[in-house]
């Protein structure tokens, strides 16, 4: 379990390199991430400002989401996106890593 944990976390710090690199995803996210397995998330606010980063240590209900995602799916978030959605809330769409190496493959 904890060699898994290990190679988990080190697929996220290559996908986390990748949209770093090709997508301009600060170089702060990829750190954190490496160092104490901070996860931040991506707020969506609109056209002129389409993305702002928070910890998602800053909110109880995101860190309660990833704890029990993470133990139901043996699986290891490293971001968040969050959009807000009319009328209905926050979409969160969070980019994890599974515990199926299979799905792990470069194209």
């Amino acid at each position: 379990m904890e060699d898994l944990k290990i190679l988990q976390k080190q697929e996220a710090l290559e996908r986390l390199t990748i949209l770093q690199k090709q997508y301009g995803l600060m170089e702060t996210v990829l750190k954190e991430f490496k160092e104490n397995n901070t996860i931040y998330y991506s707020e969506y606010i609109n056209q002129n400002i389409q993305g702002i980063l928070y910890w998602v240590g800053n909110k109880d209900k995101y860190t309660e989401i990833v704890e029990k995602f993470e133990k139901k799916n043996n699986a290891l978030v490293y971001h968040i996106i969050s959009t807000p959605v009319i009328y209905s809330g926050t979409l969160l769409s969070m980019l994890y890593v599974s515990e199926n190496q299979e799905e792990w493959k470069k194209t």
